[in-house]
Formats: C-alpha cells, structure tokens, sequence
C-alpha cells in the first residue's frame, strides 16, 4: 500500500443523482467504491433546505451498496441513475473515464477495465440503508464513456455517451420475455 499516489486523499467523485418518491435523493459515487469493488449510493433526506432560509442542512439518511459491476472489471464506480417507482436504473463503469493511466487506476486496477453497463434493482420502500441485488440490462463494451441515462414512461432508454469527437445520444428499448 505505501507509495501509493491517492492514499490519504483519494478523490470523492460523484457521478449520477436521483429522487425517490419520497423525496430523499439518492447520489451515486464514482469513487471511492465498497471494499469489495461494489458501486456506493449516498442517500440524504432534506435535500430542499439548501433553497430554504435558514442554514439547516440535508442528512444523510444512509448508505446502499450495490452489486452491479461490469464485465472486466473488479470495482465499479457510478456514472449515472435513474429512478422509474421503486426500480433504480444505474449505469456503471472504470472508476475513471481518462485515456490510458490516471492517478486512481495506477493505485486501483480493479477500477480500469471495467465495461460500461446498465443495471436495474428495486429499491425497498420503506428502507435508505443496505445492500441491492442489480440486475444486468445490458453493457456497452465498445463504449467505455457511457456518462448518463434516461428512461421514458414507455420504457425506452437514452444513454449519453461521452466520445472525442463529441457526446453523442443513443437509444435502446428493454424487451422483456
């Protein structure tokens, strides 16, 4: 572990936020990632009081971790979410989306390889804490940089991706059996 670039201060990045129906905001983290390479969601409840007077601030109601890692990868950090009733919609990836070697995937190569990938999980109700079984949706090997999503009403996805010669919109839907 010593001569390590990122010990001590390793980045705090978040990448992808969303609001349950009960208000509470879900924020996803592309780094740091669970001890065993899982994605971390932040979950804060009061979110409106930074538009508020006053100077009560949001808390953080909990932690959920989440078992959605791409293919090639041992860790995966959050790019985005997405939340349609209780079913949250994340896309994961390399835990840093920079060209060749960067700092953190020097220090955690578990985090550089990983594909891109959309997962799905249902979030209980009535919990803001824990550990979520993902469901695969689908991976996106050739692009490495998929930076966003959306979900229409009739089930289509829009994924953002983010290319060198532009950030480019591409469309899928789910076909269920």
């Amino acid at each position: 572990m010593g001569g390590s670039r990122t010990r001590g201060r390793p980045p705090l990045n978040f990448e992808g936020a969303a609001f349950r129906a009960d208000g509470s905001l879900l924020l996803g983290l592309r780094f740091p990632v669970a001890a065993d390479g899982r994605p971390i969601l932040v979950e804060l409840g009061g979110i409106e009081r930074l538009f508020e007077p006053g100077d009560e601030l949001p808390e953080v109601k909990g932690f959920w971790t989440v078992n959605a890692i791409g293919r090639s990868g041992g860790m995966a950090g959050v790019r985005d979410l997405a939340i349609v009733g209780d079913e949250l919609h994340l896309v994961t990836g390399n835990v840093d989306s920079r060209e060749g070697q960067s700092t953190l995937t020097q220090d955690y190569p578990g985090g550089r390889d990983t594909i891109a990938t959309h997962f799905r999980c249902t979030l209980p109700p009535d919990q803001h804490s824990g550990s979520l079984e993902a469901e695969f949706v689908r991976e996106f090997p050739t692009l490495p940089r998929v930076e966003g999503i959306a979900i229409t009403d009739d089930g289509r996805f829009f994924y953002v991706t983010d290319e060198d010669e532009g950030v480019h919109l591409r469309l899928t839907r789910l076909l269920a059996g």
